[in-house]
């Protein structure tokens, strides 16, 4: 009969996958890196059965909170996000609970983003009605925050939200970065080249988010 695991050695074996996971995503940035289903999967796969043993149950119960994803999570040393780790498995989770993902001809990566946070099976749901709808990825989403409102859920901040939210972060770093003339001075110059670059094109592009910001915000006043 086999004697029952002890705690420490559990902890030494979760220890042990955790930092398996750590070496083979370090030595493999193409995995991470890439914006592809199929390394999507690869990560999501290796997560899912290194940090919560292959089971569904233990992931979505100890979630983003569980002792090894969290030590994950930290390494700065991996080329990818701690929300790209979690993403990248729950997509692997959900593609053992729904297998057509990786046969369908219609839905990609952002489809398959979409859903996640909504019950299970309004998950299977849409995206089986999608990919026979040949559904946008918008009208995706809108079916799923509708699922997510029905259910008392937050409703998932939208893109547009998210690159204002960096824009108001940049401008509240923007003196700092503008007064420190010996950092600007100690770059090289194609650091130079790419920091010119990259204000040329906030002149082009800012004046056209201004434009439909006020574009937009005239609905409101003519309702008034």
């Amino acid at each position: 009969m086999a004697k029952p695991t002890s705690s420490a050695g559990r902890k030494n074996a979760r220890r042990s996958r955790t930092s398996g996971i750590e070496r083979a995503l370090a030595a493999n940035p193409r995995i991470t890196r890439s914006a592809s289903l199929r390394s999507t999967l690869e990560v999501g796969k290796a997560i899912f059965e290194g940090v919560f043993g292959g089971s569904g149950k233990a992931m979505r119960v100890n979630g983003r909170k569980d002792v090894s994803f969290r030590k994950l999570a930290r390494n700065s040393a991996l080329p990818v996000s701690a929300s790209s780790l979690w993403r990248s498995c729950a997509i692997y989770e959900l593609s053992l609970r729904w297998p057509p993902m990786t046969k369908c001809q219609h839905l990609t990566l952002s489809h398959m983003r979409s859903v996640l946070g909504i019950a299970p099976r309004d998950q299977l749901r849409l995206l089986t009605r999608a990919e026979k709808g040949h559904w946008s990825v918008s009208r995706l989403v809108a079916h799923a925050e509708s699922k997510r409102r029905s259910h008392g859920g937050r409703p998932r901040k939208l893109k547009v939200e998210s690159y204002l939210d960096s824009v108001r972060v940049m401008l509240s770093e923007l003196p700092e970065a503008v007064c420190d003339s010996e950092g600007i001075r100690a770059l090289e110059e194609h650091e130079l080249a790419a920091g010119l670059k990259a204000t040329s094109a906030l002149r082009e592009r800012l004046p056209r988010l201004e434009s439909a910001l006020r574009r937009s915000r005239g609905r409101f006043a003519r309702g008034r």
